[in-house]
């Protein structure tokens, strides 16, 4: 049994793909062990190699596609499907790096590599593979150790830990997490929680509004792009949120409160007006939303009345003893939030 083949249909039979073994030469020591080239030629017939290909009992099969042998590559992934649909196909080659539409080929395939592959399908193959790792050490620590030595693109964790003053000292694991992981988390709350709301993953429509708090610091206009590209994959609508801090004001000018919280809120509107006006691409349009308040809590507020299934905050950490005991904004939002929080570094 090999959970990853390598094929592809050579021209002849005095041929061999070096594209596949650099694609295997690529490959972790542990993948690499699982792995197995299947080299074929064209003019084979389609049910025999599909035969020998499930002989093999593959998970995965990454397959080699070139202009020479394309149109019975589409036939062989067409049939394999039709009788393993659980085996994930990924294609990749030089006929499906440039013209990504109107093949048959992309829509049979699970996933597509184009371009060079020798780095992206080796952390492709190992999230198919979906390794089970058990390590032993402190949950934050680990999981943030690994996180970068897999080079993770995303941690997705639960939103279980402390509670009472040992919270409040230490903070959950997830919160930690937040803290200190190399790539964005997504948090979510276990079915059942208090705040937990029914996943976005699961409601009638799918992911619907998504919250975006900003700080006006100079990573709001990529979050808010990042953010823009994720509401149009998934149809959502777009909400920018920026909060101001309370104001302390000396007693002895306290008739001037009201009037020191206008002029601040005029400029918070001017000011998300012109970073909404450069930073959201043609066609996508946000609300604006200012408010006055502790920043953690008027963005679990607003994500509570705007029925939001999605937050997603950039990180903007304290250091010392201030960050050991309070958190950033980012951490404490995870810990207080009724939906999931995607946190981006």
């Amino acid at each position: 049994m090999s959970a990853l083949i390598l094929s592809t249909l050579n021209a002849r039979y005095a041929h061999a793909s070096l594209g596949l073994r650099y694609l295997f030469a690529n490959l972790d020591d542990d993948l690499r062990a699982e792995t197995k080239l299947a080299e074929f030629v064209i003019g084979s017939k389609t049910e025999t190699l599909v035969e020998q290909l499930l002989a093999l009992s593959p998970k995965v099969i990454g397959f080699g596609v070139y202009i020479w042998n394309v149109e019975e590559t589409t036939r062989l992934i067409a049939m394999l499907k039709a009788v393993a649909p659980e085996i994930k196909v990924v294609i990749g080659g030089p006929e499906v790096s440039f013209e990504t539409t109107g093949q048959r080929i992309f829509a049979l395939a699970d996933y597509v590599v184009t371009g060079q592959g020798d780095v992206t399908f080796n952390k492709l193959a190992r999230a198919l593979r979906g390794d089970a790792l058990v390590r032993e050490g402190s949950p934050a620590a680990v999981i943030t150790a690994v996180a970068g030595e897999r080079e993770s693109d995303l941690l997705i964790l639960s939103t279980q830990g402390h509670t009472g003053l040992k919270r409040f000292l230490l903070g959950s694991t997830a919160e930690a997490v937040v803290r200190r992981a190399p790539c964005p988390v997504l948090t979510v709350r276990p079915c059942g929680s208090d705040r937990a709301r029914t996943s976005p993953c699961t409601k009638p429509g799918g992911m619907r509004s998504i919250l975006v708090p900003v700080d006006f610091s100079e990573r709001s206009r990529s979050l808010i792009q990042y953010a823009a590209a994720f509401a149009a994959r998934f149809g959502a609508s777009l909400v920018l949120l920026h909060v101001v801090d309370h104001i302390d004001i000396p007693s002895r000018v306290a008739y001037m409160a009201t009037g020191l919280q206008l002029v601040v809120l005029e400029r918070g509107i001017r000011q998300l007006q012109e970073l909404a006006q450069r930073s959201l691409p043609p066609g996508i349009q946000a609300e604006r939303i200012v408010r006055v308040g502790t920043p953690y809590d008027v963005i679990r507020r607003v994500a509570s009345l705007e029925h939001t299934d999605l937050i997603i905050i950039a990180t903007r950490t304290h250091g010392g003893l201030q960050r050991i005991l309070l958190g950033s904004t980012a951490a404490r939002v995870v810990r207080h939030a009724p939906c999931p929080v995607l946190v981006l570094r």
